[in-house]
């Protein structure tokens, strides 16, 4: 009994290792720090290639504003539909290939306003009012303030929304 009682006493703790730290990590994780940093990297530069890629836009809408105040101001009604005529196809010029947007003109211009953003409705609405103030050059009496709160909303919408068609090279 003598030899199991010493053997108890002979005994000692269990040995724990000691935390694992947080410095340095484990090769994985620097692999995935390293993708995790370059994805950052790629979707900042998206970003602002993207941005920069709206400014004729935002200058657009800047303008437009503008065109927006010249409206309210009675007697000025007609050269502000013109300007906002000039502005659209400066704006279609930023946008779309000369050779495209530069000859259009009238229906065709209106229509290409129609093609290039979904639910416009230059053609048939209160774009004509543009074509009108362009070529026609309508009295101040004859333009309505209705008319031309409805053509600056569709300008608006036109140059936020405008798309270029998808084409494919085969």
């Amino acid at each position: 009994m003598t030899n199991q009682t010493l053997s108890i006493f002979d005994l000692r703790d269990i040995m724990v290792p000691e935390e694992v730290g947080l410095w340095p990590p484990a090769p994985f994780v620097w692999v995935l720090l390293g993708a995790a940093g370059a994805g950052l990297a790629v979707l900042a530069w998206r970003g602002i290639a993207l941005w920069k890629a709206g400014a004729y836009r935002r200058a657009g809408l800047a303008c437009l504003a503008q065109i927006e105040g010249q409206l309210v101001i009675p007697g000025s009604e007609v050269a502000a539909l013109h300007e906002l005529s000039v502005l659209l196809k400066r704006v279609a010029l930023a946008a779309f290939p000369r050779k495209e947007v530069a000859p259009l003109c009238g229906d065709n211009w209106l229509r290409f306003l129609d093609r290039t953003c979904k639910g416009s409705t230059f053609i048939t609405g209160s774009g004509r009012l543009l074509a009108a103030a362009t070529y026609a050059a309508p009295k101040a009496s004859q333009v309505n303030a209705d008319d031309c709160t409805q053509l600056v909303n569709l300008a608006r919408t036109w140059i936020k929304g405008h798309r270029r068609p998808i084409t494919r090279i085969e």
